[in-house]
């Protein structure tokens, strides 16, 4: 109100832009250097080892081998810790390109997926907490599902918990709400408020929606949530968690129930767009820009960017705007085949230039071999197909054009 003021546009990386990023396969550390940690393995095979791929800046490309195979990393850009779980028990603490402890999870039972089963089957990382969440299999209560915190300040794990519901193959933690989003394959949209004490609570919210739902992703500026749906094409739902309502458990349950104003959108109903095996992994990269990405698995190279709304805490939430496209070749000349569960993409801000980038890992011809680095708001801004606005114009040279560069994985 002073009338002599000026708004500035911080981009350097803060607790709240690391904090909110699903436990999708690849983990991405920012700073001046941007590093993307990338898993030679999923949870149905591959091989061991956690691959380091600088993606801004400098940095040196290595290989960090691992005992076992690795499906899923995170990384806290506020330590410059990354974490990493293996198809057992494993849990790996890395700093730089360098294995600093291994530890063991809790986890006492498989955990069983679409796309394959795992002790530990996924970590998220909650930066302003510095705390890691493991989703897997722990028994003690009717899924056989669960999770388990792990203090990365003192290396502690807090006791698993069982849940009433199966987990989701990519949960996501909502830091500034103490949330954890796991929207499963029987399609009830679990939420675990994270306790003062550390525990856990428990709340479901079944949904009838087509396909099945898969992945979780957040923005956490404004509290709207999304979850893929696997096996449905090219349907995606949304949710507005500021608007959340929560009742306790009765009747005997252990986990509660909850509900908001949310809707499952068709982003591509003329039929000339198609995901392979539906969305399904999704990422919003933390921050201002409201922007993600979405892509499907096992195979084909068609993605998606969204924009999302600036505002929430009224009406049911939409989409702004989107587009689909399709990767073209990598570099070797290999078409792009999009990698397996628990589903090879992530999304971030740049500290550098305050970009929003979705990064994509193939899987073409084994492990990966290249990360695609996707500008999302340029392939928003780019030219529209003329018979579906919602798709890029098949003539725009992606690679050309700078919106999608490759960055070949070592």
């Amino acid at each position: 109100v002073s009338g002599n003021c000026a708004e500035i546009n911080v981009t350097h990386t803060s607790t709240t832009l690391a904090a909110c990023l699903p436990s999708s396969s690849l983990a991405v550390l920012t700073g001046t250097n941007v590093t993307a940690y990338v898993p030679n393995g999923y949870w149905e095979g591959g091989s061991t080892g956690v691959s380091v791929v600088p993606i801004e800046g400098a940095g040196t490309p290595a290989t960090i081998p691992t005992a076992g195979i690795v499906n899923s990393c995170s990384s806290n850009s506020a330590t410059g810790e990354t974490v990493c779980v293996d198809n057992s028990t494993n849990v790996y603490e890395i700093t730089g390109s360098t294995l600093i402890h291994t530890l063991t999870s809790g986890s006492n039972a498989t955990a069983g997926f679409s796309g394959g089963s795992c002790n530990n089957c996924g970590v998220a990382v909650d930066a302003l907490t510095n705390t890691a969440v493991i989703a897997g299999g722990f028994s003690g209560n009717t899924s056989g599902d669960g999770l388990q915190l792990l203090n990365l300040s003192t290396n502690t794990f807090s006791a698993p918990y069982p849940s009433e519901f199966e987990v989701s193959e990519n949960v996501s933690v909502d830091p500034n709400r103490n949330l954890i989003l796991s929207p499963n394959e029987s399609n009830v949209y679990d939420l675990y408020k994270i306790n003062s004490d550390g525990s856990l609570s428990e709340y479901s919210n079944p949904l009838s929606v087509p396909g099945e739902f898969d992945s979780a992703a957040e923005d956490c500026t404004t509290g709207i949530a999304l979850a893929t749906q696997e096996f449905s094409d090219d349907y995606l739902y949304l949710v507005d968690l500021t608007q959340a309502s929560f009742t306790p458990p009765s009747g005997g349950n252990t986990a509660g129930t909850w509900t908001a104003p949310g809707q499952t959108i068709n982003l591509f109903p003329s039929g000339d767009f198609d995901f392979s095996a539906g969305t399904s992994g999704i990422s919003v990269a933390a921050g201002t820009t409201h922007l993600g990405i979405t892509m499907g698995e096992f195979g084909g190279n068609s993605f998606a960017a969204f924009q999302l709304p600036a505002t929430s805490g009224t009406g049911t939430p939409s989409f702004v705007d989107w587009v689909g496209a399709y990767l073209p070749n990598t570099p070797d000349g290999a078409g792009f085949s999009s990698g397996f569960d628990p589903h090879t993409i992530t999304a971030y801000t740049s500290p550098n230039n305050g970009k929003a980038y979705g990064l994509v890992s193939d899987w073409a011809i084994g492990p990966p071999s290249y990360v695609a680095v996707i500008d999302l708001q340029a392939l928003l801004a780019a030219p529209r197909w003329a018979s579906d606005a919602h798709i890029v114009d098949p003539t725009v040279d992606l690679i050309g054009t700078g919106i999608v560069r490759y960055v070949p994985v070592p």
